[in-house]
């Protein structure tokens, strides 16, 4: 009887033992799930807490923007498209009547809108060079005035109506004129067929003409240059849902605007680059600092 006692006492002590020790592992898989889900909680708020963007860092993550208004609306219209990409910049162009809005440049992808500007079928140009950002600071130079987007232009290609140049020239040269009888329609038709030229064989090597040609109604011209061109940032900025697709950017001046498409759940906001916090390449009233 007491060795049925005893055998009965250590079963009991095994399942004993048993019980706690699931009872444990349990606990130390509930621990660490709560862990993993309070690591996980953690940074979701992060993400949303995320500080604004500077300006410097939004251009090279969104590389297309759009000038337009200040205001935008789906009937703003753009003419000026920029591309930036590893310290290149791209701008494009449009003189045309019925440039892009941004209600057609909703339904576009960025591949889309370059093949639209590529299109040698309108009065537009494209330069092309390195970029930089150069802040300017207050009175007092502590922090920022605002800043400007520098592009050291080496190459442009212009697009121009042929007429625009027929009408010009033969009203200006005299021998243009007595030769075809001041009939501009008769010197047009000599230009496009090839029997006179835009430029002289002199004037291409003079002007760093690389390619020129004459297409239909417009001529295409593609030369080197060695210009600066600006755009100021100011301390203002925009966001704009149009439809499904929305826009952020910043003033360029006080009724026109540099903007570009954002994923509106994850995009936190611009501010503008200063002395403390900048990108790189930033200059500081010109000068790397």
């Amino acid at each position: 009887m007491k060795t049925r006692s005893k055998w009965l006492l250590g079963v009991t002590l095994v399942m004993v033992l048993f019980l706690l020790g699931a009872c444990e592992e349990t606990k130390d898989k509930s621990e660490k799930t709560n862990t993993k889900a309070q690591e996980g909680s953690s940074s979701k708020t992060e993400a949303k807490s995320d500080k604004p963007m500077l300006i410097s860092e939004a251009l090279d993550k969104y590389n297309m923007w759009f000038k337009t208004d200040g205001d935008p609306n789906r009937n703003s219209k753009v003419r000026d498209v920029y591309v930036f990409k590893d310290g290149k910049a791209i701008h494009y162009y449009q003189n045309t009547s019925e440039p892009l809005t941004l209600e057609k440049i909703n339904s576009m992808t960025d591949k889309e809108v370059i093949e639209f500007l590529e299109k040698e079928d309108k009065d537009s140009y494209k330069s092309e060079g390195d970029y930089k950002l150069d802040i300017m600071l207050d009175q007092l130079g502590q922090t920022t005035e605002n800043i400007t987007l520098v592009i050291n232009n080496k190459l442009i290609k212009r697009v121009s109506p042929l007429e625009s140049f027929a009408f010009e020239n033969i009203g200006s040269d005299d021998s243009i004129r007595g030769k075809y009888n001041n009939d501009e329609y008769a010197y047009l038709k000599a230009l496009k067929d090839g029997k006179e030229k835009v430029y002289t064989e002199s004037e291409i090597e003079k002007n760093k003409i690389i390619n020129h040609e004459v297409k239909g109604d417009f001529q295409i011209t593609t030369k080197e240059i060695d210009e600066e061109s600006e755009l100021g940032f100011i301390q203002s900025f925009v966001h704009q849902t149009i439809f499904k697709t929305t826009y952020a950017g910043i003033f360029v001046n006080a009724d026109e605007s540099l903007i570009t498409r954002v994923e509106d759940d994850s995009y936190p906001g611009l501010i503008l680059d200063t002395p403390e916090e900048k990108g790189k390449g930033v200059t500081i009233e010109s000068i790397k600092k």
